[in-house]
């Protein structure tokens, strides 16, 4: 019961956020909800999988035979997939929602 209101706020609090943002700055709504997802698919990503380095440059060109030990890799979880994956829809449903009012309700 916890994860699906997780789930729920991680779609719900940055709607409402865009909400006061685009009211404040006069900004369009769904381009300000869409940022806020892209930023939090960002940090949804896991550190270790994508941007990180094993090999030590220095050591490197100080001895070029040197192997670093190689480091286990984190595996996201079901949960967190469905996670992301909820963020993700609703990424897609916004950017949708800002076509179709661009360019069928005019």
């Amino acid at each position: 019961m916890k994860k699906k209101w997780q789930r729920l706020l991680s779609v719900l609090v940055p709607a409402i956020l865009a909400i006061g943002v685009s009211l404040w700055f006069h900004w369009p709504y769904f381009i300000t909800t869409a940022g806020i997802y892209v930023v939090l698919l960002i940090f949804m990503i896991p550190s270790d999988s994508l941007f990180s380095s094993t090999m030590d440059y220095q050591a490197k060109s100080l001895n070029p035979t040197f192997r670093p030990k190689r480091l286990p890799f984190k595996v996201m979880h079901n949960d967190e997939w469905l996670d992301f994956l909820v963020v993700v829809a609703a990424l897609i449903v916004c950017l949708l929602s800002m076509y179709v009012a661009t360019f069928f309700v005019s």
